[in-house]
């Protein structure tokens, strides 16, 4: 079981991004937090980045929180990008939907995506950070 010491968070409302960090930093202090308020820019990032962080950190992985609706490369737009990515790019990343909807029909198409772990409505708060955070180790 690998651990997650970073937490890479797409969303569009700083807000939202800061109060992420807050909670994460709270419950693993230790942890590398990165934010972006767009999905092509941490798009971009993902594929310049190889991976590098985790082959310097063996045995953790990183997990992308991932907002639905963003203008610009929305969450369903990153999604088919990122599925595109080569197999090592994407070797340690587990991605999670942070989202405020809770439409039934994002609900069954984020199933839909074999990348996709989890769905989490929006605000995280420590109780759902943790069940999401074991989730993912798995």
């Amino acid at each position: 079981m690998k651990v997650i010491n970073r937490f890479i968070l797409v969303d569009d409302e700083e807000a939202n991004n800061f109060y992420h960090q807050i909670v994460i930093g709270g419950l693993f202090p230790e942890a590398n937090v990165m934010s972006f308020t767009d999905g092509k820019s941490a798009l971009d990032y993902l594929k310049n980045e190889h991976s590098d962080y985790n082959q310097e950190n063996p045995g953790f992985k990183s997990a992308i929180l991932l907002d639905i609706n963003m203008p610009e490369m929305n969450g369903w737009e990153f999604l088919d990008e990122y599925e595109g990515l080569d197999r090592e790019q994407r070797a340690d990343y587990v991605i999670a939907l942070v989202t405020s909807s809770q439409n039934p029909k994002d609900v069954e198409k984020a199933k839909s995506y074999n990348l996709v772990k989890e769905y989490v409505i929006k605000p995280l708060t420590e109780e759902n950070l943790k069940d999401l955070i074991e989730s993912l180790k798995k």
